[in-house]
């Protein structure tokens, strides 16, 4: 988490749909995944990012970034969301995306997780 990215690449989202549990050193949460949003919630401790990790569907789309009720300043970098300032998700927040996010399967031989 030093560099401040986190990223999900579901193996399987039936029906478009994916949600887990999550956790690093700072703290726990749940994420999940739909064709047109992303919400990382953090219920335990905090969380501080620079970018996002996700299959986007469609990068030139854009994508909508929020803490709470607050506009977060992001923009696309291939599949990575890179925000524009670092943002600190506390317990019982949530940063949603909203972006055309696919479901590409893993091809053999791939990470598991973007690199930072």
């Amino acid at each position: 988490m030093a560099r401040g990215h986190i990223g999900f690449r579901p193996a399987r989202m039936p029906d478009g749909r994916f949600r887990c549990f999550w956790s690093l050193a700072p703290g726990w949460g749940v994420v999940e995944l739909r064709p047109d949003a992303f919400a990382l919630t953090v219920r335990q401790g905090r969380l501080t990012l620079r970018s996002v990790g996700l299959d986007l569907a469609d990068r030139g789309a854009g994508a909508s970034v929020r803490l709470g009720r607050r506009r977060v300043d992001a923009r696309i970098e291939g599949d990575r969301i890179r925000l524009a300032a670092p943002v600190t998700i506390a317990a019982g927040q949530s940063l949603r995306i909203r972006a055309r996010i696919g479901s590409r399967p893993w091809a053999a031989g791939q990470r598991s997780r973007p690199r930072a």
